[in-house]
């Protein structure tokens, strides 16, 4: 939720080995940036192209823009997951829930011998005990984003799982390019999701030399070594075709009793090769956004606190009265 539309700072040129050595002496103090979105104007469904995936049985969700229900600055909207709503869903039993798959393109790039630095906001309006993964995914330029799936092979998977209070992970999962085998790096060493229904900036660093690195609300939290840990080949983890960016989400939504509707809102995306361009950006888009959240949550807990208190004092007046009559 940011003030400026989506625009590139620097000029994402396609890098090729061969060419590496001159760009890096021209490129600018402060790093490259590949992708900037802010989603602040009215354009950004010709941006963003929804899949077709799922379509055919129903289970396909939809996206918007909004606010949310928690917010300091209604004017300022996220890509949001038309909340689910399914009165079937319980804890026991669990339906098939929607798949919420949306990607955008642009000039593709090469990672290979450089830092990737990939960085989103989301909010999860669900943490109330519902399930929903928010994952976000690079691939490669030639991908069709209208056929997208969770079949299809990417660079990169990053991004918040919770399920209930039991399962909330950050995944970290690469493409070992020899043989297109995707290996996830152990959630016990990535960080836990947050599940309060604030606004947090998740960043993933993958340096020149494979190691890894991610920050949760601008502090790090987690860092490692993808070769030793995933045994990759030569090429794993680094890319010479990064072009589109998608989002794929899977929910299931809230028993029907609970108000209002929510979804998933994601922000403030920025792909780079300087990992202090990313989290100088998210002081100046994410925090002031996040700052405000929790004062609104702060207030709407409090008030539901007093309620609650309010109404037991009420019950147990009630109740005496009528022992005694």
């Amino acid at each position: 939720m940011a003030g400026v539309g989506p625009h590139r700072a620097r000029p994402a040129a396609r890098r090729r080995c061969g060419l590496l050595p001159v760009l890096l002496l021209l490129r600018p103090a402060g790093g490259l940036v590949y992708f900037k979105e802010e989603f602040s104007d009215d354009d950004w469904r010709a941006r963003w192209i929804e899949s077709d995936w799922k379509v055919g049985t129903g289970e396909s969700g939809e996206w918007e823009l909004a606010a949310g229900n928690i917010t300091g600055f209604p004017q300022n909207k996220g890509l949001r997951t038309v909340p689910v709503q399914d009165t079937n869903f319980s804890k026991h039993a669990p339906t098939k829930g929607k798949w919420f798959t949306i990607s955008t393109r642009f000039e593709p790039f090469s990672s290979v011998g450089m830092d990737l630095v990939v960085q989103y906001v989301v909010k999860n309006e669900m943490a109330d005990g519902s399930c929903d993964g928010m994952y976000l995914k690079l691939f490669p330029s030639t991908v069709d984003q209208r056929a997208l799936s969770n079949t299809q092979s990417y660079a990169i998977m990053f991004g918040p799982d919770i399920c209930g209070l039991t399962k909330h992970v950050t995944h970290l999962i690469v493409r070992d390019g020899a043989d297109d085998e995707h290996k996830a790096v152990d959630t016990k060493r990535t960080p836990m999701a947050q599940l309060d229904p604030i606004s947090h900036v998740y960043q993933l660093t993958i340096r020149a030399d494979r190691t890894w690195q991610i920050m949760l609300d601008n502090e790090i939290i987690e860092k490692g070594d993808l070769v030793a840990e995933l045994n990759l080949t030569a090429s794993g983890g680094q890319y010479d075709d990064i072009g589109v960016l998608a989002f794929e989400v899977w929910q299931v939504g809230k028993n029907a009793h609970k108000e209002p509707a929510s979804g998933s809102i994601f922000d403030s995306i920025m792909i780079t090769d300087d990992q202090t361009e990313a989290t100088q950006y998210a002081e100046t888009s994410w925090r002031p956004v996040y700052n405000a959240e929790r004062k609104v949550h702060g207030a709407m807990l409090r008030k539901q606190f007093l309620e609650f208190h309010r109404d037991d004092d009420d019950s147990d007046d009630g109740g005496g009265d009528d022992d005694y009559d």
